[in-house]
C-alpha cells in the first residue's frame, strides 16, 4: 500500500488572493507582506480580491506559518489560496 503526501522538506510554491477591507487599510497591508520574506511577488489586481500574492516558502511548514501571518494582518478580510503542482511554462 502506498501512501501520499508532501515531504516536510519540499518547497511550497502558491498564490494568494487577498481582499483588503475597509480599502484605507490597503497600503498598511503591503507594507507588512513586503516585510515577509517568503512573499516573492505582489500584484495589485482587479475583481473579487485586491492583491495576488506569490508566495515561496522552504517547505509546508513555513508555508503555513506565513499563510497565517497573512490571514492574521490588519485588514485582510479574505484570502484564497492556490498552490502551484506543476510549472508550464518558466
Amino acid at each position: 500500500m502506498s501512501s501520499y503526501g508532501i515531504k516536510v522538506s519540499e518547497e511550497v510554491v502558491a498564490f494568494i488572493c487577498i481582499s483588503v477591507h475597509p480599502r484605507d487599510r490597503y497600503p498598511s497591508v503591503v507594507d507588512e507582506l513586503v516585510k515577509l520574506n517568503s512573499v516573492k511577488e505582489i500584484y495589485g489586481v482587479t475583481g473579487e480580491y485586491d492583491l495576488v500574492v506569490k508566495l515561496q516558502a522552504k517547505n509546508v511548514k513555513e508555508f503555513s506559518e506565513v499563510l497565517g501571518k497573512i490571514g492574521s494582518l490588519s485588514g485582510v478580510a479574505k484570502t484564497y489560496t492556490m498552490l502551484v503542482v506543476d510549472l508550464i511554462k518558466p
